[in-house]
């Protein structure tokens, strides 16, 4: 892990002023979290945005544990199936619209059709047909940012930042909100270019363009000894292999066990990833869960080889990766090479830019299409550092995803129970329908002007409490 290289706290006092400049890799074509974005970096790139113009009833300190936000406090019955949020009072949306449990009720609905949402008093209630035990985790999530929806697809929230500028997959300029509940940011504005390749993300560091700019896992050593600045948080996402549900020449486990098996996961992080991530042993990493090696991650050619000879006949088995993503190509080139050493026939091939949006239909594709991919390389960033959170949103992933039993899929009875949460996850990799490869962080540049830059430990960025050396007091 390259950890983080920043500049040591400044003894000046903060000071407020100036325009943050970020260039994100994803182009965010709707601010509506219920409008599911194209692909990784795009939702990544929305979950920012929403971070600064919106806020969630519930919020995670630095050490992910819920806390207050625009619910002050909550309560629930016995049973967990009926929870009670007491609203924050004189909360006022950007556009000067009073929030109320209306409000609310209307944002969380939306986006969580399964619940029963009303109120009561002064507070929202929240009532499931079965237990909710993590309800405030998944309140946490930016998904749940509680908005004001007008037509045109006009996005306004409660945030530290409001929306001045909106070019959809283009451009945004977010001004700070003067009226904030939390206390005003420092920064004046925030000025966000989408879409920004590596060379032009790395351009506009190098030149003072960007004071912030997301940087590809496998750039980020070399970035790093060019001189700038990188923040490498814990590993928030994972990298997997996939198959397809309609594949013959994927049905016999054996072919799938020999191909975890040949795999050479370090190599992956060292040369794919240019040391930049962990080897995956489990769906989850082990800050989060615990549990980091549900099976060893060192190859083991000899009994993939051992495994691939029982099979007959042989196949080629063809595996999908996106055409636009560097590191998903070298992994699948390294895939293809671990498994030509055990016996096993892999052709990697590009799926055609456009041709999918994001893991889940990715993964949808690869179902889809058995003759043409067998195997899909699929990418699923954690949504919450909490680990029954992230597991639970990845089995419902997994239905979309490949031919898992429904029993695996299927929610967890009892998610605050770590011997379930073990049980589940290693149901669901000893099926050996998904592959974990390795998991990896969102990498961060920073210029040199950035002060107080205090991501949390999963990832989410802060920018409401960065200042800018040399803005005016």
């Amino acid at each position: 892990m390259l950890f983080v290289t920043l500049p040591t706290p400044a003894a000046r006092r903060p000071r407020y002023g100036g325009t943050l400049t970020v260039d994100l890799q994803g182009r965010v074509t709707s601010l509506d979290p219920a409008q599911k974005q194209g692909s990784v970096a795009d939702r990544i790139a929305q979950e920012r945005l929403l971070d600064l113009i919106a806020d969630r009833l519930v919020i995670l300190d630095r050490f992910g544990r819920p806390k207050p936000a625009l619910a002050l406090s909550w309560q629930h019955n016995d049973q967990l199936t009926r929870w009670k949020f007491r609203l924050r009072p004189n909360v006022k949306f950007q556009d000067a619209t009073a929030l109320t449990l209306q409000l609310v009720i209307d944002s969380l609905q939306v986006v969580n059709p399964a619940w029963r949402v009303s109120s009561a008093d002064d507070s929202v209630i929240v009532e499931s047909g079965s237990p909710l035990p993590d309800l405030p985790y998944v309140l946490a999530e930016t998904r749940n940012s509680i908005l004001l929806r007008k037509p045109a697809d006009v996005t306004v929230g409660t945030g530290p930042f409001r929306l001045a500028t909106w070019e959809p997959g283009h451009r945004a300029v977010l001004a700070a909100n003067d009226d904030y509940w939390g206390g005003r940011p420092f920064v004046d504005s925030i000025e966000v270019q989408m879409g920004r390749t590596v060379r032009e993300r790395m351009i506009d560091l190098d030149l003072g363009k960007a004071d912030i700019a997301d940087v590809a896992p496998d750039r980020a050593r070399i970035d790093a000894s060019r001189g700038v600045k990188i923040s490498a948080p814990d590993p928030m996402e994972l990298v997997a292999l996939i198959f397809s549900r309609s594949s013959t020449r994927a049905k016999d486990i054996r072919i799938r066990r020999a191909l975890s098996l040949a795999v050479d996961r370090a190599s992956l992080v060292d040369f794919a990833l240019q040391k930049e991530g962990a080897p995956a042993g489990s769906l989850l990493p082990q800050w989060s869960s615990g549990e980091a090696f549900l099976f060893s991650t060192a190859p083991d050619a000899a009994t993939a080889r051992q495994l691939a000879s029982q099979i007959s006949p042989t196949h080629v088995l063809r595996l999908g990766y996106d055409a636009d993503d560097s590191m998903e190509r070298m992994i699948a080139e390294r895939i293809a090479v671990n498994a030509q050493a055990a016996g096993i026939s892999i052709f990697p091939r590009a799926i055609a830019a456009g041709s999918l949006d994001g893991a889940a239909n990715r993964g949808a594709n690869c179902a889809s299409n058995g003759p043409e991919y067998d195997a899909c390389i699929v990418r699923l960033p954690m949504s919450s550092p909490a680990p029954t959170v992230a597991l639970g949103d990845f089995l419902q992933t997994f239905t979309q995803l490949a031919d898992f039993d429904a029993s695996l899929t299927a929610p967890l009875n009892d998610p605050a129970n770590p011997e379930e949460l073990y049980s589940r996850e290693r149901a669901v990799v000893d099926t050996y329908e998904i592959i974990p490869l390795v998991h990896v962080p969102e990498v961060v540049g920073l210029s040199a002007r950035v002060r107080d830059w205090m991501p949390a430990r999963w990832g989410a960025w802060r920018l409401a409490d960065v200042w800018l050396d040399g803005a005016a007091q």
